[in-house]
């Protein structure tokens, strides 16, 4: 899921907070009773919002790797993925033409959605660093070791 969809979303979050809120608070319509127990409302209510946030949470998620394969590590200039078997994997990691694998085989290149792609030849962990040279700006191509 991408920075700007969970901005999005908080932002709609608490616009329909807000207005909840100004429903709840303004008008004078709430009656005696329920105004005594405006403390246990305003408990359910955020209780309520908590428990929607961690489900969406949790159905919104997206592994950052392509099934089957695990990225097992993350940094600002490497990535580790753990694959089982040979094969074509995309990494939700943004491409840049300096992507390498370093030490191994198999191609680095530019998947669907500008993410980052690999093609392995055989099962097992492989560490993805970024490795620059002047001949990869213009480069364009697989990068294949």
């Amino acid at each position: 899921m991408r920075r700007g969809s969970i901005v999005a979303l908080l932002g709609i979050g608490l616009v329909a907070g807000g207005v909840a809120t100004a429903v709840a608070l303004i008008p004078t319509w709430l009656p005696v009773d329920a105004s005594r127990e405006a403390g246990r409302i305003d408990f359910t209510f955020w209780f309520v919002i908590a428990i929607c946030i961690a489900l969406f949470a949790v159905v919104a998620a997206a592994p950052l790797a392509q099934q089957p394969a695990v990225l097992t590590r993350l940094g600002s200039d490497s990535f580790t993925l753990q694959a089982p078997r040979a094969g074509t994997y995309t990494v939700r990691v943004r491409f840049t033409p300096y992507w390498k694998l370093a030490p191994g085989p198999g191609c680095v290149r530019r998947g669907n959605g500008d993410w980052t792609q690999l093609q392995l030849p055989r099962g097992g962990s492989f560490h993805v660093v970024i490795g620059f040279s002047l001949g990869r700006i213009f480069g364009h191509g697989p990068r294949c070791d």
